[in-house]
């Protein structure tokens, strides 16, 4: 099974090597311009406190088989009841999970590892997306009016990319 517990794997070098993308692109801005704009985004809550906040685009990428969705997981599970990530706080919201590669039967073995065992605190499971996903296909899914986790897993079908693309965090996040 796709675990990183199971191989004793830590948690936090993952998290380490994040890499934040933009969708602005290059801008130039003045002494006043900087100090604002950094004011506004530190006042913008949390999702998981010093990782991410709403709105942020995040890539999770590697080799096949070593632990990206257990990784996942554990993190949709702390947001969607509001319990610390790597001993981070999180802002509790709605969860999302788009499964194209996990079959069914790896997901309900995998989900009470992490989640427990009652069904009702494992994450919203979007099976048998739309290839490739767009964001009409998502928005009978989704609640815009308040933040909330939107994982895909995996990228290759849903922005339809090709070879090792996938693993390629800024060709994922130009998609």
């Amino acid at each position: 099974m796709n675990s990183l517990w199971q191989k004793g794997i830590e948690l936090r070098p993952f998290i380490e090597n994040a890499v934040t993308i933009t969708e602005e692109g290059p801008r130039l801005l003045s002494g006043p311009e900087l100090l604002a704009e950094a004011e506004a985004e530190l006042a913008k809550p949390w999702m998981v406190e010093g990782l991410f906040r709403p709105g942020w685009l995040a890539v999770v990428g590697g080799h096949g088989k070593t632990g990206k969705t257990t990784l996942v997981t554990h993190l949709m599970h702390a947001i969607n009841q509001g319990q610390p990530f790597l001993g981070r706080a999180t802002t509790r919201a709605q969860v999302i999970y788009v499964s194209y590669e996990m079959p069914l039967e790896e997901l309900v073995r995998l989900y009470p590892d992490v989640c427990g065992d009652d069904p009702s605190n494992w994450p919203l499971t979007l099976v048998d997306p739309p290839q490739p996903l767009m964001p009409d296909n998502l928005q009978p899914f989704i609640d815009t009016s308040q933040p909330g986790l939107l994982v895909v897993d995996s990228a290759t079908p849903a922005l339809a990319l090709r070879k090792d693309e996938e693993n390629q965090g800024g060709e994922v996040g130009h998609r």
